[in-house]
């Protein structure tokens, strides 16, 4: 098995899928549609979606860093990849946040405050506040953004770490893992205030933001990505965990929460990370076995390799066009429509944010230049970088 140089071009694929299952949630929360029970059936759909798919991009970013990361790679050439792949997109993303979805002025309202939140959101350290307003400040998504900084900063020493884990202890280390996800909302009832209410659901702002936001809690994902990956590498993948057993097990996953009346802190994140940690490696094994994917197509791959750029930038787009074309809600015909359009222009977007600044900035900027052999580089590039 080639698994050390593998492309994995249906992690790439899968990427706009998680990316297409925010932008629905998103399209969900805004009540575009007139018709309630038009509404509430998309809300049956879509509603669990968005957390499930930010729970794939950590567990994937732990295990494409993984799988691209290489013994001789130090920690600063790591971080600096990683700081030119996303830091100038996230910068054009907030740029675009402010002066078109707040209008500036509009935003800040000339307050000491409001300018200090911005500048925590430009920094990337809204996650590591409970305050709502600055975790969900600027450009709402981009929280999850400052998770991953986090992430990236530890990767070096946790890579370090996995590595010394033998072979036989990657399970073990996986199920404790997924045991600890599960844990998380129970010790934030525990220890983390009920009060104040949030106001995104049923949940108080403080755990809310324990158990979904906090980097240090989510951590955890990103570990099990990193675990996820040594087993591939490894060589301890079960032949019975395929993609289609998998699937089945996310779907019951998913539709849990609705059936069983799964409180809400437990359907944020861990009624969906064993099947989502399962869902990976069973996606990578369909490359590194050479096997049909419909993700490894070539409009899936260049979607897939946009799907960054469309995460940061969908939200924004979808609030300026609702308010510019009246706010709606409307019929379901004319919200269906609506919704595409939204896409459409949010996926033109991110195909110039790409084209435009993440590639040629992470080509010029990501690697020092004479220090890579061209094989060396060539070889890198076709490595997989779910980003988010």
């Amino acid at each position: 098995m080639t698994a050390t140089l593998s492309r994995l071009p249906s992690l790439t694929g899968v990427r706009f899928v998680a990316a297409m299952l925010v932008f629905l949630g998103h399209i969900g929360n805004s009540q575009i549609f007139s018709d309630s029970s038009a509404q509430h059936t998309f809300d049956r759909l879509f509603f669990q979606g968005g957390w499930t798919a930010v729970d794939f991009f950590f567990i994937a970013s732990g295990f494409g860093l993984t799988w691209a990361a290489r013994p001789d790679d130090t920690a600063r050439t790591f971080w600096r990849r990683r700081f030119f792949r996303i830091y100038p997109n996230y910068v054009v993303a907030f740029l675009f946040a402010v002066l078109v979805g707040h209008l500036v002025l509009l935003y800040y309202r000339s307050t000491t405050m409001r300018i200090w939140d911005g500048l925590i959101n430009l920094l990337m350290l809204q996650a590591w506040s409970p305050d709502q307003r600055i975790e969900f400040g600027v450009n709402t998504i981009a929280w999850s953004l400052s998770a991953e900084a986090f992430f990236y900063l530890c990767f070096p020493f946790l890579i370090r770490l996995a590595r010394r884990v033998p072979g036989g202890a990657l399970w073990p280390a996986a199920v404790a893992l997924m045991g600890a996800v599960w844990l998380v909302p129970l010790v934030g009832r525990l220890v983390v205030p009920d009060q104040p209410h949030s106001m995104v659901g049923p949940v108080s702002a403080p755990q809310y933001w324990f158990v979904y936001i906090f980097p240090a809690t989510r951590l955890l994902e990103f570990a099990l990505g990193i675990a996820m990956a040594r087993i591939v590498q490894t060589e301890r993948w079960p032949r019975l965990l395929g993609v289609l057993p998998v699937l089945v097990l996310l779907a019951v996953a998913y539709v849990v929460p609705d059936v069983t009346g799964l409180p809400w802190s437990y359907r944020q994140v861990a009624v969906t990370v064993i099947p989502v940690a399962l869902l990976i490696p069973a996606l990578a094994m369909l490359d590194l076995k050479e096997r049909w994917s419909p993700l490894r197509g070539r409009a899936m791959v260049w979607l897939g390799t946009c799907s960054y750029a469309f995460f940061l930038l969908h939200g924004r787009i979808m609030e300026s066009l609702q308010n510019w074309l009246g706010g709606g809600p409307w019929s379901t015909h004319v919200a269906i429509a609506m919704a595409v359009f939204i896409l459409v222009v949010a996926v033109a977007a991110a195909g110039l944010l790409y084209t435009y600044v993440e590639n040629p900035i992470r080509k010029r900027w990501s690697k020092p230049r004479p220090r890579q052999s061209a094989p060396a580089v060539a070889a890198r590039e076709l490595v997989p970088e779910p980003g988010m």
